[in-house]
Formats: C-alpha cells, structure tokens, sequence
C-alpha cells in the first residue's frame, strides 16, 4: 500500500515528542516537540493547530524546493 514506504525525494523524517504536564487546579494540558530532521528546525506546541501548521510549512518549502 502507499503508506508502507517513503516516497523517495518527497517523504519527509519529523521527530515527534509529546507530554503531559498539570496546569493548575488539577488540569492537565497535551504539550509537544516537533523536530524537521534534515533542517533540525525545531518547535513546541501546545495546541494541535501549532503541529499541524509546523508540518505543512516543512512539507510545502520541500515540495517549493523540489518544483522551482
């Protein structure tokens, strides 16, 4: 199936890293690392819209990279 290997040029290898961490008031809150292996550009997150946004600037400036 597609989804069994990379793609040759267009796959992309991120490190992922999430925790739990309490807030106060016995809340808990999801908090994230992102690592773009090939540039080690990192970030954190703490909301998804953060990853989700980290990952497609990563997939789009290689794919911008691949098709000048």
């Amino acid at each position: 199936s597609p989804m069994d290997k990379p793609q040759g040029s267009r796959s992309q290898l991120f490190l992922l890293r999430m925790w739990v961490e309490g807030v106060g008031n016995g809340r808990l809150e999801i908090r994230g690392q992102i690592k773009h292996i090939p540039s080690a550009e990192t970030t954190y997150f703490r909301k998804w819209s953060a990853l989700q946004s980290f990952l497609k600037r990563k997939l789009e400036e290689k794919e911008t990279a691949d098709n000048p």
